[in-house]
């Protein structure tokens, strides 16, 4: 009989589902944004073969300051999740978690002495500059006295093997990774062509299918075909992130001359070509953006931002028919970019091709809401779309009344 001795705790992020006492347990953490009550991710991973414990986090403190129903410290509540998983199960623990996630993931597995972690877009420091944490009121107010705002040196101490997915896209996320890339008991992967927090790309099941390997074995084992390079040139990504620190400080000029730079000193990073096409492309120098996302693709056919940013470049050019294959592309390699929905919503406006207009631009508000600019380009179609068939209509009646 699974043991029930926890069954008693009442907390809106704590959430434990079990399974089995001849499985593992997976400890999941939420990442940031999500309301008491809810967890996420919930149903890409809940079918994994293990048990498992969704944690929440109170007040948006990074799981540094315990978990609500537990205890206020982060240390006796990673000590009593991790005992708590274990008694659940057959012993083995592991923590999983995203972005914010992945920062409790981490922590609490290092306090807890799990078995192993996996995070994807670790922040391994929080609050400096650009990283996600830094937009956490609590953490910038308190950076100064939490006690494991740098989880390097702990991660270096107990050893615990940490599996860490980094996409290639993404300043901050390859800075985090960085700073303890030389560590022995991690094991780095990034990811090519994706932008935090990674997890997007795992559709169709693929997460379930990754965590519960990581589960099973305790490891990634398996090849990855979307591994990327960008290790191999470590040296590069402080000077990506620099970049990105000062860029609202630089001029467009400036921007774009740092991004040159970088390109001649490690050409075949294709993070640096993605984004030195956006500096030439803010210069109103299109040739050269066009050029640079070219380059990029040819580095990595996995850049999806690259064709359609390149399609939507096209498209402004008129050359539509090769817009729209880029564009599609862009969307097969990630079914979640809402920009790729947008543009390519834009393409079929241009080729007045209203109804298929109209479907990837509500595709596009579907994903995300929030954005303005999808909402102005649906407007767009269906006034467009409304002075056509309107003119239609009015041929009709006056075909009717000869």
């Amino acid at each position: 009989m699974i043991n029930d001795k926890y069954i008693d705790i009442k907390s809106d992020y704590i959430k434990i589902v079990k399974k089995g006492e001849h499985l593992p347990t997976l400890v999941a953490f939420t990442n940031a944004g999500v309301p008491k009550g809810k967890f996420k991710p919930y149903k890409a991973i809940l079918n994994v073969e293990a048990n498992i414990i969704f944690l929440n986090d109170k007040n948006y403190r990074w799981y540094t300051g315990g978990i609500d129903g537990l205890t206020d410290n982060c240390e006796n509540s990673a000590v009593k999740i991790v005992e708590m998983a274990r008694e659940i199960g057959n012993g083995k623990v592991y923590t999983f978690g995203s972005s914010m996630g992945a920062f409790g993931a981490t922590l609490y597995a290092m306090l807890g002495n799990a078995d192993g972690c996996l995070a994807f877009s670790l922040e391994s420091k929080l609050g400096y500059e650009g990283s996600r944490s830094s937009r956490s009121k609590y953490i910038m107010e308190n950076k100064n006295i939490i006690k494991y705002n740098d989880l390097k040196l702990l991660i270096q101490e107990k050893k615990v093997p940490l599996t860490l997915f980094v996409p290639e896209n993404d300043e901050s996320d390859l800075f985090g990774a960085h700073h303890i890339l030389h560590l022995e008991n991690i094991k780095i992967t990034s990811i090519r062509g994706s932008e935090h927090p990674g997890l997007q790309l795992f559709q169709n099941g693929d997460l379930e299918k990754l965590v519960n390997e990581y589960v099973r074995n305790g490891s990634i084992i398996s090849s990855y075909q979307r591994r990327g390079t960008i290790f191999e040139n470590p040296d590069c990504i402080p000077e990506i992130y620099n970049i990105f620190r000062k860029k609202n400080s630089l001029t467009k000029q400036d921007w774009l001359n740092s991004l040159l730079e970088l390109s001649q000193q490690w050409p075949t990073v294709p993070f640096i070509q993605l984004r030195l096409g956006e500096a030439y492309y803010a210069n109103g120098h299109p040739q050269g953006a066009e050029l640079s996302w070219r380059k990029t693709i040819e580095l990595s056919d996995y850049q999806y931002e690259a064709y359609v940013k390149l399609g939507s470049l096209l498209r402004r050019k008129g050359q539509l028919k090769e817009a729209l294959s880029l564009i599609e592309k862009g969307i097969e390699i990630n079914p979640l970019f809402a920009h790729g929905y947008a543009n390519l919503g834009l393409v079929y406006f241009d080729l007045q091709q209203f109804d298929l207009a109209e479907k990837f631009a509500r595709k596009a508000i579907e994903i995300n809401g929030g954005n303005i600019g999808f909402q102005k380009n649906l407007a767009k179609i269906l006034v467009e779309s409304a002075k056509i068939k309107m003119t239609e209509a009015n041929d009709i009646y006056l075909k009717l009344t000869k």
